[in-house]
């Protein structure tokens, strides 16, 4: 009876001993979770930007701005000019669109790959402690600066496309008069 009172009594011990108690995630996981849905509707957010129209329109304008500059030799009026001028303002704003538009949706599908993997491994408990606070931190650092670069450039590409149509039959009318009423054919870009 010894014996196996002894033995019950260790088997219970190995069970106790083995059975710690994990960390509770239960919060971080939810931030995570959260985040991941911000962060997946200002991807979708951003998607909703026609990509072609932006695409269209940074042509164009290289297209018009590179006539101006090879055939404008007169002096023009002061609103020709004020035109000219708005409607170069919004170049920069297509240019970096264009260029970096692929990196920022790259960027906001791997946080989304990376918030999901570490719920699931913070949910399984396969990651240490002192190593989980850490990459929850990282994670929702990555997770907050894509949703603050979707959202600024979806904001920045509506204006930019707002102000480009608002400026646009302007400046082609002050390109028809420098082109005999005709606008210059769209270059061809290595794009």
């Amino acid at each position: 009876m010894k014996t196996l009172t002894l033995l019950v009594s260790f088997i219970a011990g190995l069970v106790l001993f083995s059975c710690q108690t994990k960390p509770n995630y239960d919060i971080p996981i939810k931030e995570l979770d959260s985040l991941k849905i911000v962060l997946q509707q200002a991807l979708v957010n951003f998607k909703a930007i026609d990509s072609a129209i932006c695409f269209n329109a940074q042509h164009k304008l290289n297209t018009y701005l590179h006539f101006l500059e090879t055939h404008l030799n007169d002096t023009i009026s002061k609103q020709d000019a004020e035109h000219i001028q708005q409607f170069q303002s919004v170049k920069p704003g297509f240019d970096t669109y264009v260029k970096y538009r692929i990196i920022w949706i790259q960027r906001a599908q791997q946080s989304i790959h990376q918030l999901q993997t570490l719920t699931n491994d913070l949910n399984n408990g396969s990651v240490d402690y002192t190593e989980a606070v850490s990459y929850i931190n990282e994670e929702k650092n990555n997770a907050v600066q894509a949703i603050e670069v979707l959202k600024t450039n979806t904001d920045n590409m509506r204006k930019h496309l707002e102000l480009y149509n608002q400026y646009l039959p302007a400046y082609e009318s002050i390109i028809k008069k420098l082109n005999a009423g005709v606008l210059p054919q769209l270059m061809i870009t290595n794009s």
